[in-house]
């Protein structure tokens, strides 16, 4: 771990791994917050016990029904567009929950397990890519935070409801989603800047050679 932090403080990927620690926290946490709430849900949607049920058991479903599209899509758009669409994708469906009585919010928790499909399949790609030579620390502090976020969730929901209501509760974690969105767009720019300075000294290097192989020229003409 103390190698990995003097890696990052010396690399763009600091930001990639905070934008991993938080996508880890959101990949489970708005899927757990009914748990805690389920009895007052059930009353407010007047549904029976396997109706409400579904809010819990649809994102586990949606794991595996969207993990193949997920991987398509990587193929097609890369790794850095698949991990934003996920987490846009998570945070359209938790800002959703805000409206509407079951059938928005169920839509609205389908709509999130699609979104953790692509972050759950990109994350681990990401990890292998930008991070070889830590894959194990970077992917263990990952599932840690998952573990984290559900636990989280388990524990500050009830509570909030009682005191902002239960829409507000589950609607809180999109303040992580925009989180996410800061520390990746940053890692992105960093990068590209990187990228960029890399070029020009590339350039440089190689219009100095050619002002070196021509002097040598000349200087062999004069000769």
């Amino acid at each position: 771990m103390v190698k990995l932090y003097k890696y990052l403080r010396h690399t763009p990927k600091g930001s990639l791994v905070l934008a991993i620690v938080f996508i880890g926290v959101i990949c489970r946490a708005p899927a757990q917050v009914y748990a805690p709430i389920v009895s007052l849900l059930q009353n407010e949607f007047a549904v029976n016990y396997a109706t409400i049920g579904l809010l819990s058991g649809v994102p586990v479903f949606c794991y595996a029904a969207f993990t193949p599209l997920a991987s398509w899509v990587i193929g097609k758009k890369g790794l850095e567009y698949s991990t934003m669409t996920g987490v846009i994708i998570i945070g359209s469906g938790i800002c959703l929950r805000m409206f509407g009585g079951y059938a928005v919010v169920l839509l609205a928790t389908i709509i999130i397990g699609a979104g953790i499909a692509f972050t759950n399949t990109v994350v681990p790609l990401i990890c292998a890519r930008d991070f070889s030579n830590h894959y194990a620390a970077v992917t263990g502090i990952y599932s840690a935070m998952m573990n984290f976020g559900a636990i989280l969730a388990s524990a500050i929901t009830m509570p909030i409801t009682l005191v902002l209501g239960w829409r507000l509760a589950i609607f809180g974690w999109v303040f992580v989603d925009i989180l996410v969105i800061v520390f990746f767009l940053a890692y992105i720019y960093r990068k590209k800047r990187g990228a960029s300075r890399k070029l020009i000294a590339r350039n440089k290097d190689h219009k100095s050679d050619e002002w070196t192989r021509l002097i040598e020229i000349d200087k062999e003409d004069l000769t």
